[in-house]
C-alpha cells in the first residue's frame, strides 16, 4: 500500500510540475507577444496577400460568395485557400468594424501563438526529457519568426497551431495506437490544409512507416483513416467553394507559379538585386505558368548549359534557401511586411532574444540532422526498449523532411519554414535523448 501512495504521490507531483511548467511557458509566449503587438507598428497591414484575404472575407460576409473582386456582385473565383479568409469572416461577422475586427484577429493569433508553445511542450515530454520538452517550447516562445507573424493578417500563426496540435493527436496516436487517434490527426492536417495545402500529402508520406514498422492493430484500416481524415475535412469546403465558383480568373495555379518560381538557381534569373523575383525579369515566366510543358522545356534547356549550376541548386541550394533566416521575399530579417519601432530594435532584452535565436538557428539545424542520424542508427540497430520515443522523434523530423522535399521541388522560399520552427526546436533536443535510450540486441 506505500508503494503505491509513493507512486501516486510522484505521479501527482509530476503532473503538477508540468502544469505550472506549462502555465510559465504560456506566460512567457503572451507577454512577449503581447508587447511586441503594443511596440511594433505595421504601417500598411492589408497589403498584398493581406488585402486578398481580406477581400474575400469582405465578399463572404456580405455576399456569401467566395471572390476577392472588390466592390457590388463580385463574382466567384477559386484562387485562394477557403481557411483563413473564413477565420477573417468569422471576426468581421461578429464585430462588424474592420479596426476592432483587426485588433481581436491580433490578439487571436497572440493566443494562438502562445498556445502553440504549450503544444510544443505537450509533444515534447512525450519523448524528451522534462528540461528539453521545456527547452523546446521556450525556444518556440521566443522565436522572433513566430512572434513576427502575429502582428500580421497571414496564415502562418494560425497554420503553425493547427498543424503543431496535429501532430500532438499525431504523437498520441502512435502512443496510444487506436484508430480513432490516427483518424483524428489526420483530420486536423486536413483543416490546417484548407489554410495552406502543403500538409495534404503528409498522411500519405508516413503510411509506409505506419504500415510496414509502426505496425498498429488494424493497421489496414489506420492506413485507410490517414487518408480519409483529411478528405472528410478538405471535401466539404471544397465542394462548398465550387458550387459557388463560375469562373478562374487566369490559367496558371499556385501550385505552377511555385513550381516555376523554384526553377531558377538562387531564384535569381540575371540581376542579384532581383533575388527571389526572377519573373519581373523573365518575359517567359507567366507563358511558363500558364503551360507546364513549355516551363520544363524551357527548364531543361537551360539546365543543360549549366548542368552543375542546376544540380547544385536542387541538391543543396534550394534546401539551403528554405532553412535561411531572412525571410526573402519580404521586408527584411524576420519581417514579412514593412514595420515601424519592432521591439525587437527598440527593447534590448527583445533585441538580445533576437540575435540569440538567430546564431542558434544554424546549430539547431545541425543538431536535428544529428538526432535524425542516430535514430536512424538506433532503429537499425534493432530499435529501442523506449520505441515510442523513436517513433515520435521520428515523426517529428519527418515533417521536416517531407516540408524540405516539397520545397525542393517548388520555390524554396524561407517564409515558408516558419511554421516549422516548433518541430525544428523539438528535433534540436532529440540528440540529448539518445544516450538515455537502450538498445534492443539483435537475436
Amino acid at each position: 500500500m506505500k508503494i503505491s501512495n509513493d507512486k501516486l504521490r510522484g505521479s501527482f507531483h509530476g503532473k503538477y510540475k508540468k502544469t505550472i511548467l506549462s502555465i510559465l511557458i504560456f506566460i512567457l509566449a503572451f507577454g512577449i507577444r503581447l508587447s511586441y503587438m503594443k511596440k511594433t507598428i505595421v504601417p500598411n497591414p492589408f497589403m498584398k496577400d493581406s488585402g486578398v484575404y481580406l477581400s474575400y472575407a469582405k465578399n463572404l460576409v456580405q455576399y456569401n460568395t467566395f471572390s476577392k473582386s472588390k466592390g457590388p456582385n463580385p463574382v466567384p473565383d477559386n484562387l485562394c485557400e477557403t481557411g483563413y479568409p473564413f477565420f477573417i469572416a468569422a471576426f468581421l461577422k461578429v464585430f462588424k468594424d474592420l479596426n476592432t475586427s483587426y485588433a481581436m484577429i491580433i490578439f487571436t493569433q497572440i493566443i494562438l501563438g502562445s498556445l502553440t508553445a504549450i503544444i510544443v511542450f505537450a509533444i515534447g515530454i512525450r519523448f524528451l526529457p522534462l528540461w528539453a520538452a521545456t527547452g523546446a517550447a521556450i525556444l518556440t516562445a521566443f522565436s522572433p519568426h513566430l512572434i513576427a507573424t502575429t502582428s500580421y493578417f497571414l496564415t502562418e500563426t494560425l497554420f503553425t497551431f493547427i498543424m503543431t496540435a496535429a501532430i500532438l493527436i499525431m504523437a498520441e496516436a502512435l502512443e496510444n495506437p487506436r484508430p480513432f487517434f490516427f483518424f483524428a490527426a489526420s483530420f486536423i492536417m486536413g483543416i490546417a490544409c484548407l489554410v495552406r495545402p502543403a500538409l495534404m500529402l503528409f498522411p500519405v508520406f508516413i503510411i509506409p512507416y505506419v504500415f510496414f514498422i509502426k505496425k498498429p492493430p488494424k493497421r489496414i484500416l489506420v492506413s485507410m483513416l490517414l487518408i480519409l481524415g483529411i478528405i472528410t475535412a478538405i471535401a466539404p469546403w471544397e465542394l462548398w467553394k465550387k458550387s459557388r465558383t463560375t469562373i478562374i480568373y487566369d490559367k496558371s495555379s499556385l501550385f505552377s507559379r511555385a513550381l516555376v518560381l523554384g526553377f531558377y538557381p538562387g531564384l535569381i534569373y540575371k540581376t542579384d538585386s532581383q533575388k527571389g523575383f526572377p519573373y519581373a525579369e523573365d518575359k517567359k515566366y507567366d507563358e511558363m505558368t500558364s503551360d507546364l510543358g513549355l516551363a520544363f522545356t524551357t527548364l531543361w534547356q537551360r539546365a543543360k548549359k549549366s548542368p552543375m549550376k542546376y544540380l547544385n541548386w536542387y541538391i543543396a541550394g534550394k534546401p539551403a534557401m528554405f532553412w535561411s533566416w531572412d525571410v526573402l521575399q519580404g521586408y527584411e530579417d524576420v519581417y514579412i511586411y514593412p514595420v515601424k519601432n519592432s521591439l525587437f530594435k527598440t527593447s534590448a532584452f527583445a533585441g538580445a532574444i533576437h540575435k540569440v535565436m538567430k546564431i542558434l538557428h544554424p546549430i539547431l539545424i545541425i543538431m536535428t540532422m544529428a538526432g535524425f542520424a542516430g535514430l536512424v542508427l538506433i532503429s537499425k540497430s534493432g530499435g529501442s526498449t523506449s520505441q515510442i520515443s523513436v517513433d515520435i522523434g521520428l515523426l517529428v523530423i519527418s515533417l521536416l523532411f517531407y516540408f524540405t522535399a516539397i520545397h525542393t521541388i517548388l520555390a524554396p522560399l524561407p517564409r515558408y519554414s516558419i511554421p516549422l520552427r516548433p518541430m525544428l526546436y523539438l528535433g534540436a533536443f532529440i540528440p540529448f535523448m539518445l544516450p538515455g535510450l537502450k538498445i534492443n540486441k539483435r537475436d
